[in-house]
């Protein structure tokens, strides 16, 4: 079960690249006010 198709790893990483995207839109709008 620890196996996983590279599909799998894709969603993840689009996933946490969507997640990283916000939270660097979100800073900055923070840091350019």
């Amino acid at each position: 079960m620890s196996e996983q198709t590279p599909h799998d790893l894709m969603e993840s990483y689009a996933e946490l690249a969507a997640e990283e995207a916000k939270f660097r839109r979100e800073k900055g709008t923070y840091s350019t006010r």
